[in-house]
Formats: structure tokens, C-alpha cells, sequence
């Protein structure tokens, strides 16, 4: 069974689903944002890439061009208290992560963190190298 079926079943009735990058997304972030989106549309959750900052890097807005990965900025989103959110590349509490309007739902990050107890997803692993690997994992078992 995926580690995600929990996840994407609780996720089945929602209009939508906002994945958040932290703060000041880099490619990493960007990729797993990504990945993400692609694999919950596969199952029938339609998703929307959001950040809070800035897009510091010339090469970040080039490969949002290039591959059409549509993100925007959560000021734009029209986020309510009752949309979930997805925060990949990053964890709730931490300083390059905004706590946004919205159900933190899922928290997927590499990083060593302190998971927070209030998000029924957790899936922390330290041991790898960058968020888009754990994504990565997602595709492999499913």
C-alpha cells in the first residue's frame, strides 16, 4: 500500500488543493511542489502551487517557464480558512515557512524538523538529499 493512499483519500472531496513551497522556493522545492501536483491530478486531486516571498533566482523563473509549472503567489490565491494545504520542501513552525489561511493537511520535507503534532500527514526523512527524491519514492511505489 502507499505511503500517500491515506493522504490522497482524505483529500478526494475537496474542489482543490494548494501546495505550499517555503518561503523563497529554490529548485528543489519547486520540482517537489511540481511532482506533487502531478501525481495527485493523477488521482483525481486538483492542485495549485503556491509560495509566499520572492522567486530569488533567474534560473527558477526560467524553468517555471520552460516546463509551464503554474505557481503563483499566496497573496493572489484567494485562500480561505477552508482550503488544505500541502507544505513540501519545508515544515509548519519553521522560520521560511508562513503559516498561510488554510488546513495544513500534509507536511513532506527532507530537512531535520520537529514535525507538528496538528498535521495528520507527516512525512519527514532526513536521510535523503533533497525533497524531490522523497516525491520520487510517491512515483516508484505507485
Amino acid at each position: 500500500m502507499s505511503i500517500l493512499k491515506p493522504l490522497i483519500e482524505s483529500l478526494r472531496n475537496e474542489d482543490f488543493v494548494f501546495i505550499q513551497t517555503h518561503n523563497f522556493p529554490d529548485h528543489d522545492s519547486l520540482a517537489s511542489a511540481f511532482g506533487l501536483m502531478r501525481l495527485l491530478e493523477n488521482r483525481g486531486i486538483e492542485c495549485r502551487l503556491i509560495y509566499e516571498g520572492d522567486l530569488q533566482r533567474d534560473s527558477l523563473v526560467k524553468m517555471i517557464g520552460m516546463l509551464g509549472i503554474p505557481i503563483s503567489h499566496c497573496a493572489s490565491a484567494g485562500m480561505n480558512e477552508r482550503h488544505k494545504i500541502i507544505i513540501v520542501d519545508g515544515c509548519k513552525g519553521n522560520k521560511n515557512v508562513t503559516d498561510l489561511v488554510g488546513d495544513e493537511v500534509a507536511v513532506i520535507d527532507h530537512h531535520q524538523v520537529k514535525a507538528t503534532e496538528d498535521v495528520p500527514f507527516v512525512d519527514i526523512r532526513p536521510g535523503y538529499g533533497a525533497c524531490s527524491t522523497i516525491i520520487n519514492s510517491y512515483y516508484e511505489e505507485m
